[in-house]
């Protein structure tokens, strides 16, 4: 396969960390790319393997435009690569210049990619974080949510339209959401509750399953919008609330990290899958919650939370 000069100079001299899944898998890879570059190292985004699957939310576009005024990192696409994905992960890793979540103390090949979500707390820093806020567009730093408020986001659609996802990733379940939305309502008895959620269905569950005396403070986003909530919509709700409780979900962390809240409640374990009981992707200030996970089947559950 033949390659132009110039990507042979970018695959012999530069670190590449492939872009993969939607604006929050996209936003821990940059994070992990500005962390490289802050060690002194020559960076570039690669999205190669930027796609579209089935059942996934992900666009398979640069996401990361819709979060950042600039990325502040050189992206290249090696498309000629795009079929191989599999091969140049096993491939990578067999001849040591490919690193995945899994990093290690071993000094970096001279030639190094990055294939990984990086979604744990030891990748992210205080410079990282800072530079994130300083791109953010600035629009999205302006909620349309009058007074002061909390959000609960509740991340239903990839893990119920996904077989893979419900079974490793794991859904919280309707009853988790219900004690973190109580917890907030009670810290924050001034407060109203917004609830920032990619499937209805599910949060109208939620809503109901609250206190009476409660649901009064509690709304959905697109109520209080009276439009259906964008993606933009819910970046700019997340980011200007005074607490978050988090769902386990990239996008969920991301606003977090990038917002004003300053109590943050998440679920421990992040994951169902004792496999991925390494990604946690929070800050040691936050509040854990214990994970509750919907118990019923994926078909089940998909079935009875319809409405995607």
């Amino acid at each position: 396969m033949n390659l132009e000069i110039r990507e042979m100079k970018e695959y012999l001299f530069d670190h590449h960390v492939f872009l993969r899944g939607g604006i929050g898998n996209q936003f821990f890879q940059w994070a992990y790319a500005k962390k490289l570059q802050s060690e002194g190292l020559s960076v570039k985004l690669n999205t190669a393997f930027l796609k579209t699957k089935k059942r996934n939310q992900a666009s398979g576009t640069l996401e990361l435009l819709n979060l950042f005024s600039s990325i502040d990192i050189p992206v290249c696409a090696w498309k000629h690569l795009r079929p191989l994905e599999f091969v140049v992960k096993r491939l990578g890793k067999l001849v040591g210049v490919l690193e995945d979540d899994h990093l290690t103390d071993k000094p970096r090949p001279s030639r190094c990619l990055h294939y990984g979500h990086y979604q744990m707390g030891e990748v992210l820093n205080t410079l990282v974080l800072a530079k994130a806020k300083e791109l953010i567009h600035p629009n999205l730093m302006q909620s349309e949510i009058p007074g002061n408020y909390c959000v609960l986001h509740v991340r239903a659609g990839d893990y119920l339209s996904n077989a893979y996802n419900f079974a490793h990733m794991g859904l919280l379940s309707i009853e988790y959401q219900v004690r973190a939305a109580n917890l907030l309502l009670d810290r924050y008895p001034r407060n109203d509750l917004i609830i920032v959620s990619d499937n209805e269905q599910f949060s109208s569950l939620v809503l109901n399953a609250l206190k009476t005396t409660n649901r009064n403070r509690v709304s959905l986003l697109s109520k209080v919008l009276r439009r259906n909530e964008s993606q933009s919509d819910a970046i700019t709700a997340m980011l200007s609330a005074e607490a978050i409780s988090l769902s386990n979900s990239s996008f969920s962390a991301m606003c977090a990290l990038l917002g004003k809240s300053g109590e943050v409640l998440y679920p421990r374990p992040w994951f169902i899958s004792p496999d991925l009981h390494y990604i946690s992707p929070v800050l040691n200030h936050w509040t854990a919650l214990p994970s509750d996970f919907a118990g019923q089947g994926w078909a089940d559950s998909k079935h009875l939370y319809a409405g995607l």
